[in-house]
């Protein structure tokens, strides 16, 4: 599936390279744009043209951000879907594009095959992930790691838009208009949906033997040989505070932190104690980081607050 394609030219384009291959399985191509014939312009006519005669679903209205709850593909699970250079249009405004990305992510998911792939390329700079080669202010990026594992993506594989392989792509919506943009040093963005599994709190005292071997033997139904490899594990630090009579030792943390997360938790250290009114809090710092699941920055205070809550439940302790 081809989402957002404006004039349909890339899906054409797509379409040409792959025309001696006996069969190109069952193809749609589609954008945000409901069909008014009299607003084409001929480059989108040829191009639509040209894809119905080579058996491609043209559809339009088709909203990439609620694409889930569209009539028109509730049967369907697709094995790709390609979103080339995703736009919320007008001037820039770097929120409303996170935003975009974040509906396609949590909306697509739900239409891919278990080993589909979502596939999503951006000019350079906006991505954010080490291989751009564009280098901005994480802050001035589209943060495309952050949202794609938050919402249960890992990155498989990245690479340079093969621009001269598509000469007869002819991208344009620079500020909503028929002009276009620059292409150049542009970057591939491969994703597969394997979410972390949802963890839940350690309860009693014994540390929760039954609930430890859930916790830990989370493991997803997808068969091994399709388990993807994750390209850019994300690393986050959140410091846990609570109050207490009785210290926990720093061996005990981890312990729970293993037990209650597994291998999610890369690092535990006491940052100090701090005294009020006859009460002492004790502040950890806690390192999350997976290198086999997406833990976006969402999810890793998700979990980080699971862990707060099994140390309550254990030890009696009051989190701040």
């Amino acid at each position: 599936m081809f989402l957002g394609e404006g004039n349909f030219s890339f899906s054409a384009n797509y379409i040409k390279n792959l025309q001696e291959s006996e069969n190109l399985g069952d193809i749609y191509a589609t954008c945000f744009e409901e069909e008014i014939l009299e607003r084409c312009s001929s480059v989108k006519l040829e191009n639509t043209q040209y894809l119905s005669q080579k058996g491609v679903h043209v559809i339009h209205g088709v909203d990439a951000t609620t694409i889930h709850k569209d009539p028109r593909f509730q049967e369907i699970r697709f094995k790709k879907i390609i979103f080339m250079f995703p736009h919320t249009g007008g001037k820039m405004k770097i929120h409303l594009n996170r935003n975009l990305l974040k509906g396609i992510f949590e909306s697509c998911h739900l239409i891919l095959a278990p080993d589909g792939l979502l596939i999503i390329t951006l000019c350079k700079g906006q991505g954010g992930t080490p291989f751009d080669p564009e280098t901005r202010r994480k802050d001035d990026t589209w943060k495309i790691l952050d949202i794609s594992q938050d919402s249960g993506f890992v990155m498989t594989h990245v690479e340079k838009f093969p621009v001269d392989y598509f000469k007869d792509y002819s991208q344009v919506g620079y500020r909503s208009l028929q002009k276009g943009f620059d292409i150049q040093d542009s970057v591939v963005h491969l994703f597969q949906y394997f979410p972390a599994p949802q963890f839940s709190p350690l309860q009693s005292s014994d540390l929760s033997i039954e609930q430890t071997l859930r916790n830990l033997n989370l493991e997803s139904k997808m068969p091994k040989e399709h388990i993807p490899v994750q390209l850019y594990s994300l690393t986050h630090t959140h410091h846990l505070s609570y109050w207490y009579e009785v210290p926990i030792s720093l061996e005990d943390i981890r312990e729970v932190a293993l037990k209650c997360l597994g291998d999610l938790v890369a690092e535990v250290t006491v940052v100090g104690d701090y005294q009020d009114n006859g009460r002492t809090s004790q502040t950890v710092e806690i390192v999350y980081k997976s290198s086999k699941y997406p833990l976006g920055p969402a999810k890793s205070f998700s979990v980080h607050n699971v862990l707060g809550v099994s140390l309550a439940n254990i030890y009696n302790v009051t989190v701040r």
